[in-house]
């Protein structure tokens, strides 16, 4: 039955030079940061809170590269999360040249795999796309074995 089908969503950021959807991501504050902290670090600067996200326990541990950046991306149920709480005034601001001073992330909201990467005004980078994909698809092995 298809109504009894699980809805595959996730929380992505709206960044505002390119206006596209992107994975919660960033590099480490030195070293002596592990990936999980500077994801919860990350995440909670990317949307002005600190009470979305308040640990780490990924499902799936998924690794990826933008550019030269190499991501590790942690896959973890947060339906919980939403979207009303987001506060763009609390987000950190970017440093970097013409962007100056502008949030990182403008928005977030909770998108299906194909809403994320259909064809359209607002997709996520191309680069993030197969993750992305990689993550829909070990959700929907893990809800259809339900």
């Amino acid at each position: 039955n298809d109504d009894d089908a699980q809805i595959i969503e996730f929380l992505l950021g709206l960044i505002p030079q390119r206006n596209w959807w992107t994975v919660f991501k960033g590099l480490p504050n030195g070293p002596e940061e592990t990936p999980h902290e500077t994801a919860l670090r990350e995440f909670a600067e990317e949307t002005g809170t600190t009470d979305l996200l308040t640990s780490i326990e990924p499902e799936l541990t998924l690794h990826g590269k933008v550019g030269k950046k190499d991501l590790v991306i942690y896959l973890q149920e947060g339906s919980h999360v939403s979207v009303d709480d987001f506060d763009v005034t609390k987000v950190v601001k970017i440093d970097q040249a013409y962007m100056k001073g502008k949030p990182e992330i403008v928005r977030i909201d909770w998108l299906t795999y194909e809403d994320a990467v259909m064809p359209g005004e607002v997709n996520i980078y191309k680069s993030q796309q197969g993750i992305l994909k990689e993550a829909h698809e070990f959700l929907q092995t893990k809800y259809s074995k339900g």
